[in-house]
């Protein structure tokens, strides 16, 4: 089973603005890239990883969502 890191997101309760300053981006680019994680820089994903304590990148969705 994998899930986006929205899902993630909301499942642990934060808020965007609170997850962008952890991860030194802004709140606008952490919905893009919510909306589309196959823009995601290496570095951020690995920092989301970190910060929602996602043991492997293997469980997270890559791609585009649909709208």
């Amino acid at each position: 089973m994998v899930f986006t890191f929205k899902e993630i997101r909301l499942a642990n309760q934060l808020e965007v603005t609170e997850v962008a300053a952890r991860i030194g981006v802004s709140d606008d680019l952490l919905l893009e890239y919510e909306k589309d994680s196959s823009l995601i820089p290496c570095s951020i994903a690995m920092k989301l990883c970190a910060l929602y304590r996602v043991p492997t990148i293997d469980l997270i969705y890559i791609g585009k969502l649909p709208h």
